[in-house]
């Protein structure tokens, strides 16, 4: 399978949670037709509708590490399509943890 060209923009998405823009988006991860995001420095998931950046639901994973020092942050996201499963992971976490999304409303 060949990789980009380029690295021109084609398209650009304006993420909102009803009419409230989302900022800090990071470590974007797409299946299932959804793209998910982690929110830089928090604890949450966006789980965002591609096309037209809506925020469809949110997860929470406050309280899933500690937080030792406030750059260990959630900031990895990985979708495993062979067992169907959801990954999280952290700067400086020591563990990967396999997560069920749940939705909420934030």
């Amino acid at each position: 399978m060949a990789g980009p060209v380029s690295l021109k923009v084609l398209k650009e998405v304006v993420v909102r949670d009803n009419d409230k823009e989302v900022f800090n988006l990071n470590e974007l991860e797409h299946f299932s037709g959804t793209l998910f995001a982690n929110v830089w420095n928090s604890e949450r998931i966006a789980a965002i509708e591609p096309n037209e950046g809506k925020v469809q639901y949110w997860i929470n994973l406050e309280g899933l590490h500690p937080r030792e020092y406030k750059e260990h942050v959630l900031n990895g996201i990985a979708w495993d399509s062979k067992r169907n499963a959801m990954f999280v992971t952290g700067k400086c976490w020591s563990k990967i943890f396999q997560i069920e999304a749940l939705p909420t409303k934030w």
